[in-house]
């Protein structure tokens, strides 16, 4: 999957925005904030010849959401994505965000 792949997939997302970076401006809940946060080339003849981006895609809810965790788990599995998830409760703003890290082409 590449970055492309990924916007284009979360397009699909049923009643969730997405918006690419950190600090998404004057965006409703829930959302999909992602970027890419390490790029990992590997070069041959001093040239790159394949590279991968190590993604942080954070689910920002106003409670938890299982029913959009299910699909983007779906949709990351079925594009054979190893992801790692991890949940985070802010009291003060009344989220809950899930962050998925993974890696793309």
């Amino acid at each position: 999957m590449t970055l492309q792949d990924l916007r284009q997939a979360l397009d699909r997302v049923p009643n969730v925005g997405h918006v690419y970076g950190n600090f998404p401006e004057n965006q409703e809940m829930p959302y999909i904030a992602y970027t890419a946060t390490e790029e990992n080339p590997i070069y041959s003849d001093g040239k790159i010849i394949y590279s991968e981006s190590s993604i942080e895609l954070k689910l920002v809810t106003r409670y938890r959401d299982l029913s959009a965790e299910d699909y983007i788990d779906k949709l990351l599995t079925a594009c054979h994505t190893q992801f790692n998830k991890a949940y985070e409760v802010d009291g003060e703003q009344k989220t809950h965000t899930t962050t998925y890290t993974f890696t793309v082409d």
